[in-house]
């Protein structure tokens, strides 16, 4: 019973350490795409039936962790004006049907209402909310400042997580966490680039592999074990 515990809680860790693989490498293309990264143990807990007796039944147990790797991430030049990338530990503020969130992609656009937005639509905001871009030459600063033809229309948002730690992943390279307003110190805004994702794929495939592999080979020790408890019960009865 112990082995075939072990065998599926690491089986368990395997489909989510798969899972995450997965996603990372589905996002190799996605600018500003942030890795996760996923730790797990199995741990034995000692449990004692009776405090004054000296033996111990035990119990499995799977720690899992997953944490995002901040890397930066190369920066790729589009000489697209309303593509921008952080060179630093900043994010832009997106607000979305989930409320504010934070991200690293740069990839934005003009809506047909003039609003600078995501590639899915969101609204970039700025210091006085969602950005809007009259037509003409949009420059932005290495501080974040809008200028359209000359005349400032507004500054991007850009916080840093007050605990790199608890930065959480909510899917379409948003993330949230506890956020604190960035000024000067949250690095560069560089306009007509992206940053390309850290996901680096030739290490992500090789873990896939990997990680097959090992989900196979406890799927194999199972099965041995059910073919060893089925004989023994089958010679067992015939006793």
């Amino acid at each position: 019973m112990r082995n075939i515990h072990a065998a599926l809680a690491s089986m368990v860790g395997r489909m989510r350490q798969l899972e995450i693989t997965a996603n990372n490498l589905a996002n190799v293309n996605t600018p500003g795409f942030k890795r996760s990264l996923y730790f797990n143990n199995i741990l034995e807990d000692l449990l004692s039936r009776d405090p004054d007796q000296p033996s111990f039944d035990s119990r499995l147990r799977l720690e899992e962790r997953e944490r995002t790797d901040l890397t930066q991430g190369i920066l790729h030049k589009t000489d697209n004006p309303l593509d921008l990338a952080l060179n630093g530990d900043g994010y832009f503020v997106v607000q979305t049907d989930q409320g504010p969130l934070y991200s690293r992609n740069g990839n934005f656009s003009r809506d047909m209402n003039e609003y600078l937005v995501t590639d899915n639509g969101d609204y970039v905001l700025g210091q006085g909310g969602p950005i809007r871009l009259p037509r003409g030459k949009v420059e932005v600063s290495k501080a974040g400042f809008v200028m359209v033809e000359g005349h400032l229309v507004d500054r991007l948002r850009v916080v840093k997580p007050t605990d790199p730690t608890q930065i959480t992943s909510m899917g379409n390279s948003w993330y949230d966490f506890p956020a604190v307003e960035a000024d000067n110190d949250h690095g560069d805004l560089l306009q007509g680039y992206l940053e390309r994702s850290n996901v680096k794929p030739i290490e992500s495939m090789s873990e896939l592999i990997s990680l097959m592999r090992d989900f196979e080979s406890n799927q194999r020790m199972l099965k041995t074990i059910d073919d060893v408890d089925r004989l023994a019960s089958n010679e067992v009865g015939r006793l």
